[in-house]
């Protein structure tokens, strides 16, 4: 039995039964996106005159889209049928469901007679949302293959026009005007300026419904025409064959979406969304104004004109049910192979949550640059290679694989090791030393640059504890910085792990406290010790080399946070072994394309033919990430006095960057005495080119400027227990 589209969007969408009957004022799924159906300022639902007038805007659009039904019929091929009367509109039953039995609507449409042609309000007209329309579409494009089977037309040498391609559609100039064009008018759409009747008679009247008339369209031609369709049809490997009626639809619905849907989410400013949302002239949007606010009407502590910065991060736009698909803003488009992800600009289709869950903090509002201003696309981010000293105590056993129960020679196959943090104490002392060591390290990177724009800290660098006091020193005393990232071996409620903590933090305002917005997840992957590293890292004393040693920690969430910094930067962290291993995390970042990825690491010397620099190297590539690895310089500290690895003084690489434009990764060297890296990269604007022809000329990259040693004065004397004896035995 096949997946049809009819079942495909009831899988995803999940509609009510009855729908179709009204609506009682709720902010939940579906019913919640559809026109009309704007969320309140506060926790009162809207009022029955509101709710009345809400079906009646309802139905002036219902008869719109039922009246242009013939014309949409006929230019399509289908031949024109007269659509029901007035009062029939939109009462029909909901369409067959994945169950496959008889309904009205939709699924009757095929055999219906022209009298008895209605239009489902549910299933026949589009959500109000590009997310929505999105989340469906890409679905739909992704499962049937659509994606790999366009391309833009082409031209052949010397001659005018261009022929069938090798793929089966072709998507033309004038498909992506029209694309552009009800992307805007989507956009441009103001229904906080009148009531829900006199809305439905600006959209459904003139340029406006000339403008948006292909998102309604095409949403009739897949949703309605194409409800009993299978999802996935085998197609005829022949150059120009006809494809499936319904896919230049889809393709239309994803595109549109896409566009319509720029630069959401990029910054969290309260008062623009409230101002949006009340029909005053701001640069949100007002679709990303009420989806803003139904997030805020979702998070209890967020309910209220004063308290919208309260609201959660984002973890879907789409009210498409997270179990099958999640979407989030995109950053950058792959410009290498053929995948969903290289269609599209500003929307990411994310895997079911149980697989891989993307998480997306938006920005503070931050002020615009000023005309003939300082320029703001340079960033410092100074790196902190802690520890600086490993003792092979550092790593201890915690446990062995149990054979208890088996054969009575077997034995133990693998064990579990512990990382004790032995530069930190379990006191506020060490924790103030290494405040003090920061304070020291800034001041002596300001006189590189005087503003710092980021710290950095390697994997397992920090406790929580710590990291919440360099966050709060920040806060207060480093104005410039907007980010701090450190590998930690506890979260906030003192589960013991391998963490990466993330603090992105307001604009500086002078006699305010600074906020802040911080992200916390667990490692994927756990690192695993063979004999080999066993022997290169000179731990054969403590860990057994008849064993191969995992990392002690659990893996529970599969989770990628993505922070939002200044107007156009995005980030994401990445824990060692993540960088590594292709699975469906990996599929989440490609997916979003993240402009600035860091790889914190606890690993050897970051040389250009070692795993870091060729994996950095794929996302660099696909899809245009800029790449930083950072580890501690304790192993590599290590392997010079025992004589593995030796250093020549200032070969000792802490770090690589690399990036869409750098021919080969880049080394960030931390000479031994040096205590820090000062690197500057700079943002700029990228052109990227979708599948389909499409271009986002808005793109940002992170590129590499240069690279400094930091070195605080009298470091030997003063920061003696933080740079450890093994650190300090090879000055």
């Amino acid at each position: 039995m096949g997946f049809t589209i009819g079942a495909a969007f009831d899988l995803l969408f999940a509609p009510e039964p009855h729908a179709d009957s009204g609506w009682d004022g709720r902010y939940e799924g579906y019913e919640s996106r559809r026109w009309f159906r704007r969320p309140v300022l506060g926790p009162s639902p809207p009022v029955p005159e509101v709710l009345a007038e809400v079906a009646d805007a309802e139905e002036i659009l219902a008869r719109k889209v039922a009246a242009s039904v013939p014309a949409w019929r006929e230019a399509n091929g289908f031949g024109a049928q007269v659509p029901t009367s007035p009062g029939e509109v939109g009462e029909s039953e909901p369409a067959a469901g994945a169950s496959g039995e008889s309904a009205e609507g939709s699924a009757a449409l095929e055999m219906a007679e022209p009298e008895t042609i209605s239009v489902d309000r549910v299933r026949h007209v589009p959500p109000r949302m590009p997310y929505d329309v999105f989340a469906i579409a890409a679905y739909l494009v992704e499962g049937a293959g659509v994606y790999h089977h366009l391309q833009p037309v082409k031209r052949p040498p010397g001659q005018p026009g261009g022929g069938p391609g090798i793929r089966h559609m072709e998507i033309l100039p004038s498909d992506r005007a029209k694309v552009l064009e009800a992307a805007e008018a989507w956009s441009n759409l103001d229904p906080a300026k009148s009531r829900p009747t006199k809305f439905a008679a600006a959209l459904t009247e003139g340029d406006c419904w000339k403008s948006l008339e292909p998102l309604f369209e095409s949403w009739w031609i897949v949703f309605g025409e194409g409800a009993n369709i299978d999802v996935f049809d085998r197609l005829v490997e022949k150059p120009g064959d006809a494809v499936p009626f319904w896919w230049k639809h889809v393709w239309r619905l994803f595109a549109i979406a896409d566009e319509a849907a720029k630069r959401t989410g990029f910054r969290f400013d309260d008062n623009a969304i409230i101002a949006s949302f009340e029909g005053q002239q701001t640069d949100v949007r007002w679709y990303e104004a009420e989806v803003m606010l139904e997030l805020a009407q979702r998070t209890p502590k967020a309910v209220g004109r004063d308290k919208l910065t309260e609201a959660g991060d984002i973890t879907t736009l789409s009210v498409a049910r997270p179990a099958l698909v999640s979407v989030l803003p995109k950053v950058r488009t792959s410009t290498v192979g053929c995948t969903l992800r290289s269609l599209s600009h500003h929307l990411a289709l994310l895997p079911a949550a149980g697989v891989a869950r993307g998480r997306w903090t938006p920005n503070f509002s931050s002020p615009e640059r000023i005309q003939g201003s300082k320029p703001d696309n340079v960033m410092n981010l100074l790196l902190v290679p802690l520890p600086y000293s490993l003792g092979a105590d550092v790593f201890h056993e915690v446990s062995y694989e149990d054979v208890a129960g088996g054969k009575e020679d077997d034995v133990p196959k693998f064990g579990y090791f512990g990382v004790r943090q032995t530069w930190i104490t379990t006191d506020s002392t060490r924790s103030n030393q290494i405040i003090t060591f920061l304070g020291a390290l800034v001041q002596a990177a300001q006189a590189q640059s005087p503003e710092i724009g980021g710290i950095v800290f390697p994997e397992l660098s920090l406790d929580y504890l710590t990291f919440s006091y360099v966050r709060d020193y920040i806060r207060h005393h480093i104005p410039a910085c907007k980010l701090l990232v450190s590998g930690t071996s506890s979260n906030s409620m003192g589960t013991e792990g391998n963490f990466v903590a993330v603090a992105s933090f307001e604009p500086h305002e002078p006699g305010k406290k600074r906020d802040y917005r911080q992200t916390l997840r667990e490692k994927h992957h756990r690192w695993k010790l063979d004999q080999q590293q066993l022997r290169d890292y000179g731990l054969l004393g403590v860990l057994s080399p008849e064993l191969s040693w995992w990392e002690n920690i659990a893996l529970q969430n599969r989770k990628v946070d993505f922070t939002v910094l200044q107007r156009d930067t995005v980030f994401a962290a990445m824990i060692c072994e993540d960088l590594a291993r292709v699975d469906p995390c990996q599929q989440v970042i490609r997916a979003v394309g993240p402009n600035l990825v860091v790889a914190l690491l606890m690993d050897a010397p970051q040389l250009a033919d070692r795993w870091p620099a060729r994996y950095a190297t794929v996302l660099a590539e696909d899809p245009g990430c800029a790449v930083l690895t950072l580890t501690s310089r304790g192993l590599m500290t290590r392997q010079h006095r025992l004589g593995i690895f030796r250093s020549n003084g200032d070969d000792r690489v802490v770090g690589l960057w690399r990036d869409d434009k750098s021919p080969a990764p880049i080394k960030l060297r931390c000479p031994y005495d040096a205590q820090a890296v000062l690197l500057s990269i700079v943002s700029q604007t990228a052109e990227d080119v979708s599948l389909d022809g499409r271009t986002d000329s808005g793109a940002k990259s992170w590129r590499y400027v240069g690279d400094v040693p930091v070195r605080v004065p009298g470091a030997k004397a003063t920061f003696a227990e933080i740079l450890g004896a093994e650190d300090l035995a090879c000055w």
